[in-house]
């Protein structure tokens, strides 16, 4: 898996992780060891990651130690999935959205 295409995201990295997604696609993972719901999706989104060999980059923010990162984006629910195009958000799959999330530490 290549080192480039996921990144865990803390507060020094994160606006040069969002200036990345003006030439790539970045695909923010909100995850919680505490969830099952993020232990059985973040094997199939790195491995997706790896698959895809640089298509879009993975950012993985992990609630509980980033809680004042994970506010700010309004969580109500892990695992959510942001995908970030030029900077913006073009889609938000939330864990509430599915009926299969937890709350958010941060939310």
């Amino acid at each position: 898996m290549s080192v480039e295409n996921i990144v865990n995201i803390n507060e020094s990295n994160l606006q040069q992780v969002l200036e990345q997604s003006m030439t790539t696609p970045v695909l923010f993972y909100f995850w919680s060891e505490r969830s099952q719901h993020c232990l059985q999706l973040t094997p199939i989104l790195e491995s997706l990651a790896a698959q895809y060999n640089g298509q879009f980059i993975l950012a993985k923010l992990d609630c509980d130690a980033e809680q004042m990162i994970a506010a700010q984006f309004g969580l109500r629910a892990i695992p959510t999935v942001y995908l970030f195009q030029k900077r913006a958000t073009s889609r938000r799959l939330p864990g509430a959205a599915t009926g299969r999330g937890d709350p958010c530490p941060a939310g």
